[in-house]
Formats: C-alpha cells, structure tokens, sequence
C-alpha cells in the first residue's frame, strides 16, 4: 500500500480498523481483502482482453487500461483519506 497512499495514512487507517476489533483479525481482514482484490483485478483484466481479442495490441491496451485503473483507484483512494483527514 506504502506505493498508493503515505505510511501514516496506512497507519491511521490499520489503527482505525485495529480499535473495533483484535489485531489478528485485522490481519486476516487485511489478507482476505488482498486476496479478494488480486483475483477481482485479474478477473477485470481477463474480461477486458476477452472483450478486445481481435486487437493486435491486445497486451498493451490491457497494459494501459490496468495502469488507468490503478490511478483511478489511487484517486479515489486519497480522495477517501481526505475526507477522514478534514473531519
């Protein structure tokens, strides 16, 4: 996460999550939801490279529309943060 969004927000949002429940559930929280976001981001990928097969750039649209996606997500990401910051 320390690549999106900076080490004290990622500390911030693991101590809000740490104060309504124990610190191994956070973790397993924090794994499943990895897990969870790996395998929805593929399944995106995969559906966008289905959707354009008869593109000769198959892999560098797929490789675009990943990095677009990740920087929307960042986007939304700090905008969330900002919210929790100004309250």
């Amino acid at each position: 996460m320390k690549q999106v969004i900076p080490i004290p927000d990622i500390k911030n949002l693991i101590e809000m999550r740490v104060s309504n429940s124990s610190i191994e559930a956070t973790l397993n929280f924090f794994s499943d939801l990895y897990d969870k976001t790996f395998d929805t981001v593929l399944a995106i990928g995969n559906k966008f490279n289905y959707r354009n097969q008869t593109n000769s750039t198959l892999s560098e649209d797929t490789a675009l529309y990943m990095a677009i996606g990740s920087n929307v997500s960042k986007y939304v990401s700090e905008t969330i943060l900002d919210v929790y910051k100004n309250k």
